[in-house]
């Protein structure tokens, strides 16, 4: 499971550059921004959600 995360990872590390500007090609900056931003908080709520509930 450790490798297919992995490849996945660093595929999105290789094609993210090239979607952030053809989001920016097509739909602006503003666009572009609020789409990783959006992806960013996507994944940081659940982990964050989850450690809130965690008990102590």
């Amino acid at each position: 499971m450790v490798t297919l995360t992995t490849t996945l990872c660093m595929g999105m590390i290789a094609l993210g550059p090239f979607a952030f500007g053809m989001v920016v090609d097509y739909l602006g900056y503003t666009a572009a921004w609020a789409m990783l931003i959006l992806t960013v908080l996507m994944t940081a709520l659940p982990v964050l959600s989850a450690r809130a509930r965690r008990p102590t």
